[in-house]
């Protein structure tokens, strides 16, 4: 099972636009990310008992006005560095699979950017899960939020559960509803505070101190970057990661006489303008990389078998463990066993 540990970044009225990401992580390997994480934290607090939580815009600010008191003892160079430390143990592990999705919110037609920003990063989330599930890697997906999430104050007024589907379609790979917990008692929605305040701060202000660095852990197939969208009426215009990568395996597919890992040719309705506002489709229109029902269509991704159907095997003449998941062998940290193990 992987874990998606979801935060956002944007929400306050004065940002432009709204992010919503953070880090995947297989169940076994959650435990060993938190452990690197809080052992970073304790080398800038060696004497605190207590849990110092990691706060990205906290830690970033040069003032030290309304800053919690464990962070009120260091000065801002050493809140700085703490910082960096913090992202350079998230950069080095080899467990996190990275996921944002930014959203223009002058590109939302219904108003509703988070809920955008939301449902997409569910639905990629979703799809790295069928593409293990083609491979003989099946895996079930949890999503994890903070309890002060916008999702969790808006939940009673919202649709059903992405765990059923999103606006572009079924989600096939998700266990349960979104579970919400204390963001101060998990490394890992901290940790996932850190990705969404690195791209929001990318996006809004033009700062990139650590996306460069970060790009690589994204989640992709190939050349396309799957983790990391930016939902835009200017995405042909856009010369961010994620759009440049959009247009890169558009032009593929033209070129490869509709063949590749390319979506295909922009549809009215689903790209452009409409990629990032939802104007001009039917409703319910299916995103590029959303799985469709029956036979693709031009234009759209072959749709990946999901939990619960058969998964293509290994062919007569091929050797069935040269696929083998590397995550799955017995010297990674994922099948060491924990402290609790027996």
């Amino acid at each position: 099972m992987y874990l998606l540990y979801l935060d956002e970044s944007g929400t306050h009225p004065s940002s432009d636009r709204v992010v919503v990401g953070g880090v995947a992580v297989f169940e076994r390997a959650a435990y060993w990310l938190k452990r690197d994480l809080s052992e970073t934290v304790a080398r800038f607090f060696p004497y605190e008992q207590q849990q110092i939580p990691i706060h990205a815009p906290r830690l970033r600010t040069s003032g030290s006005r309304g800053l919690p008191e464990a962070y009120a003892g260091i000065d801002a160079a050493e809140r700085r560095r703490l910082l960096d430390a913090c992202y350079q143990t998230l950069l080095v592990s080899r467990h996190p699979v990275l996921f944002a999705t930014v959203v223009d919110k002058d590109a939302a037609a219904s108003g509703d950017a988070y809920r955008m920003a939301f449902e997409d990063v569910v639905s990629r989330f979703d799809l790295m899960l069928a593409r293990f599930h083609a491979a003989n890697r099946t895996q079930r997906g949890v999503v994890v939020m903070s309890e002060s999430s916008t999702l969790r104050r808006a939940e009673r007024a919202s649709g059903p559960s992405v765990s059923e589907g999103t606006q572009w379609g079924r989600t096939r790979n998700l266990s349960e509803v979104p579970l919400f917990v204390s963001k101060s008692r998990t490394r890992l929605l901290q940790a996932a505070g850190l990705v969404t305040n690195e791209v929001w701060g990318r996006y809004e202000k033009g700062i990139s101190r650590h996306f460069d660095d970060m790009l690589p852990k994204f989640d992709r197939e190939g050349t396309r970057l799957h983790g990391l969208t930016h939902r835009t009426s200017g995405v042909d215009a856009c010369w961010c990661p994620a759009c440049f990568s959009y247009r890169a395996s558009n032009t593929a597919y033209h070129e490869g006489g509709g063949r590749g890992d390319a979506p295909g040719p922009r549809r009215a309705g689903s790209e452009g303008v409409s990629r990032a506002s939802g104007e001009g489709g039917p409703p319910g229109g299916r995103y590029r990389d959303a799985p469709s029902e029956g036979p693709p269509r031009y234009g759209e991704t072959p749709r990946y078998p999901s939990y619960g159907e058969p998964a293509p095997g290994p062919g007569p003449d091929q050797d069935p463990d040269q696929d083998r998941d590397p995550d799955r062998q017995p010297e990674s940290n994922e099948n060491r066993a924990t402290p609790w193990d027996t």
